[in-house]
């Protein structure tokens, strides 16, 4: 990726002194050992795949790559040998787009590999105009008279689904009709599919085994620091700039582990706090960038507790679970995927839409014996297919694997009125910025199938 390199800021900015803005969007070998670098070189490591590193201060690297790469946080040095090498926030390379003028084929995402992403001003499949060749060569030559001034809508809507690849969504549409197996490609990746075997508990499909039942989110800042005692048994918990003043005494609120530039957990392996209670109208607080919290009545938490969310993680308001199901033991909270549709797929140990079809652009869900039933405000048919679940179908296979919705840009970028599902903003949203968790969640409200 020479070009990338080449790539420069039209107001000037720089990744060190004579660095070409570019350099973040170049594809970079791992790093080596035993190896000279110069100031201003990129590399990958392979402890922490999802960040590059830039040399500061030149030198030779270690006989070994050094522990401190794989938890290295944002702008914090790593001594490697005689070398020293700063952590980025992000592999950008998988944001950089390649547009192509040639009209047609089918865009790649190769960002999974550290690379970037192609396409052609059109999608689709054009006929490619050629001419012979003057004598006395022999053949033919490509003869293309225009060359495209801009990009088609759809091209636009492509490039939204190729960027969710790069934010670690899958592809959830049908291109064979099979099942899934599990050594045809890796989910790993993709917060948004999900195996049938991976869902089953006894032989059975088993609701509360969802991988997308996060706990919704109505705000959300970044812990920047160490959280740090302070006097009548409260914390302070300090976060980015901007991110404190949404917060309001007594709001109950939860800390929840998140690594800068790394995907969420499936819901079962999300590391959250007992609940805590904002102590200080952040009024006072909001100046100084922190959040005064300390243990919510009836739960008690010691600053240890409290340490295992480092840099990165998030302090959030969760939405309280609704009244036809709140229990304040066993859910408190609402979730991505509503406990009555959990609740649902468990007894009938099924999806909400089987078997899907190539051509079909929408997946209208099976809600008989939804209890409580949908809310009782209007609820428009066309909204159904939005509620969270399980649906089958992805990565290209009809069967045995699932997606949250029944419409999503993951699923069918071509069609004229595609959106991200609830589902995959929340993956995105919570990857690149959390503070703005508030407006996919209030989206949210109106099509929760629940109250």
């Amino acid at each position: 990726m020479y070009f990338a390199s080449l790539l420069k800021s039209v107001s000037g900015v720089q990744v060190g002194p004579g660095l070409n803005i570019g350099t973040l969007w170049q594809k970079e070998s791992f790093r080596q050992n035993d190896f000279a670098y110069n100031q201003g070189d990129i590399i990958e490591t392979n402890g922490n795949d999802f960040r590059v590193f830039i040399c500061t201060t030149a030198g030779t690297t270690a006989a070994a790559e050094p522990n401190d790469y794989a938890n290295a946080l944002d702008g914090v040095a790593v001594t490697d040998g005689t070398a020293t090498f700063t952590g980025l926030a992000f592999n950008n390379a998988p944001f950089l787009f390649l547009l192509s003028s040639f009209p047609g084929g089918r865009a790649v995402n190769y960002g999974s590999q550290g690379g970037y992403i192609a396409l052609s001003t059109r999608s689709g499949t054009y006929d490619i105009p050629v001419t012979k060749a003057a004598a006395p060569a022999i053949g033919l030559t490509l003869n293309f008279t225009t060359v495209p001034q801009d990009v088609d809508v759809d091209t636009c809507r492509t490039a939204a689904h190729e960027l969710g690849h790069s934010l670690f969504l899958g592809d959830e549409y049908v291109d064979f009709p099979s099942d899934y197996k599990s050594n045809q490609s890796s989910l790993a990746p993709y917060l948004n599919l999900q195996t049938e075997a991976d869902l089953q508990t006894n032989n059975a499909m088993d609701g509360t085994k969802i991988r997308w039942s996060w706990r919704r989110v109505r705000k959300a800042a970044v812990v920047s620091g160490p959280i740090t005692d302070v006097p009548q048994n409260a914390f302070r918990v300090p976060v980015v700039p901007g991110h404190a003043w949404q917060f309001s005494k007594g709001d109950t609120v939860l800390l929840r582990q998140r690594a800068a530039g790394v995907p969420l957990a499936a819901a079962s392996a999300v590391v959250q706090s007992q609940a805590l209670q904002v102590a200080v109208d952040t009024s006072a607080a909001a100046s100084n960038d922190y959040v005064v919290v300390q243990a919510a009545q009836g739960v008690q938490v010691t600053l240890a507790d409290l340490q295992a969310y480092t840099p990165g993680s998030i302090l959030f308001l969760p939405v309280k679970a609704p009244s036809s199901v709140f229990d304040a033991n066993q859910y408190p909270y609402a979730e991505m995927v509503a406990k009555n549709v959990r609740d649902l797929i468990t007894s009938k140990h099924a999806p909400l839409y089987r078997e899907p079809a190539a051509e079909e652009k929408v997946q209208h869900p099976t809600l008989d014996g939804l209890t409580p039933s949908l809310p009782g405000r209007p609820f428009c048919f066309k909204e159904k297919p939005r509620i969270v679940g399980l649906y089958e179908g992805g990565a290209t296979f009809a069967r045995k694997i699932f997606h949250p919705t029944g419409t999503c840009m993951m699923r069918n970028d071509h069609e004229e009125t595609g959106q991200f599902c609830a589902v995959c903003r929340y993956v995105m949203v919570d990857l690149v910025d959390p503070f703005h968790h508030f407006r996919i969640d209030l989206d949210y409200d109106d099509i929760y199938p629940l109250t």
